[in-house]
């Protein structure tokens, strides 16, 4: 299929990208770091090095769903490949679509090599490697997903910068979302009421994401609260990915 080719060649090409490779050197190093505090640290060994390990990991799959997201398209454009591309038999939302996959590949690629990295630390350190561990790198896989729609709905409608600032915004927004919604609530601030309960629509909730902090404690995360980010996930890029296809059907390319 031509999608495949087109994600696979949009996958070589991110390979090749410095970022990719100062991210996993960013990585190590706090992984790095991790090991060092450990062993300052009595009785918090375990904790320290979860906490490093996953925040790098989480850190490069944003980093890299919005940075390298943010100029896929718009490296094409400048670059005036696309005009060559769109004359194959290869439409534009297979275009949009074809670039989702292909990052989305790296980035899984990468989760899964930290993630081998951090799970030799953790066993040459003794620190148990349980189930809650491998949900939460699904998690930061569901919300790279997103990140990575949103990203390319940016990019398809304004410049690198913007497509950047706006992705920025919305992650640091969608992470913040569930405790501004509990202090309006617990503060009975009514005159935020309406942001709060309108702001689920408008953000996406990025801590549906988040269980980190259950590998930190052990905690297990329940199969419905995953399968409903899954769906959440799921339903989150399609609908990114919709409004990126129509705004770039639309989009004059001369």
């Amino acid at each position: 299929m031509i999608i495949n080719i087109l994600a696979l060649n949009t996958f070589k090409e991110i390979m090749r990208d410095k970022i990719l490779y100062s991210l996993i050197v960013f990585s190590v190093i706090l992984m790095g770091i991790s090991i060092a505090l450990s062993d300052l640290s009595f009785g918090e060994k375990s904790r320290i090095t979860l906490n490093f390990g996953l925040t790098a990991i989480h850190i490069s799959s944003v980093i890299l769903s919005i940075f390298i997201g943010s100029s896929l398209v718009l490296k094409e454009l400048k670059n005036r490949t696309i005009m060559t591309l769109l004359t194959r038999p290869l439409s534009r939302s297979t275009f949009i679509l074809g670039k989702f996959v292909g990052l989305l590949m790296v980035i899984i690629s990468l989760l899964l090599g930290l993630s081998l990295i951090l799970f030799g630390i953790m066993t040459v350190m003794s620190v148990p490697v349980t189930m809650s561990f491998f949900i939460a790198i699904y998690g930061i896989i569901l919300e790279a997903a997103v990140l990575t729609s949103l990203t390319l709905f940016f990019s398809s409608l304004s410049k690198v910068f913007l497509a950047i600032s706006f992705s920025i915004g919305v992650f640091f927004v969608g992470h913040w979302i569930e405790s501004f919604n509990y202090f309006v609530n617990k503060g009975h601030l009514a005159h935020f009421k309406f942001i709060s309960d309108n702001l689920f629509y408008v953000v996406p909730n990025l801590e549906r994401f988040n269980w980190r902090s259950d590998v930190i404690y052990n905690n297990l995360v329940d199969s419905n609260i995953i399968l409903s980010a899954s769906l959440y996930s799921a339903v989150l890029c399609a609908f990114l990915l919709t409004l990126s296809f129509f705004i770039f059907t639309k989009k004059d390319l001369a």
